[in-house]
């Protein structure tokens, strides 16, 4: 019997599995934070969003790709969660990778309320890319 596929999020992956996808990259973080890098998200947004990430994309920025959100406890007992799976490819014209993930961390998009309910608990929110 083959080995069940481990997902990437739960695990680390290796090999012909992890080809292609970024590390997790801390891209916002509870209000309570502090630290370097840090910058407000937009309006009415709950946190601050970490200014690094935009470095971390790379070349990939410029890019259509699939990108992950991962909220992280940071608290104990917290449980870490997907959030949301997307691409940027799947339009007639598509998009930059960079440009998407960006506006995840400024306002949110259509998952703005499940993100700043995250944050509001104390959670971080990774990302990761391909």
């Amino acid at each position: 019997m083959a080995a069940p596929d481990r997902l990437r999020e739960n695990s680390r992956l290796q090999g012909e599995q992890s080809r292609g996808w970024s590390a997790w990259k801390r891209a916002m973080v509870p209000p309570d934070s502090d630290g370097r890098n840090l910058e407000p998200r937009g309006p009415g947004q709950v946190g601050y969003m970490s200014s690094s990430i935009e470095t971390a994309l790379g070349n990939l920025a410029e890019l259509c790709g699939i990108y992950e959100w991962k909220a992280v406890g940071t608290r104990r007992n917290q449980p870490t969660f997907i959030v949301y799976v997307g691409s940027t490819c799947v339009r007639r014209k598509p998009q930059k990778l960079g440009s998407r993930i960006i506006r995840y961390c400024k306002y949110g998009n259509h998952k703005k309320d499940i993100i700043n309910e995250a944050l509001a608990r104390g959670s971080d929110m990774n990302c990761g890319f391909a």
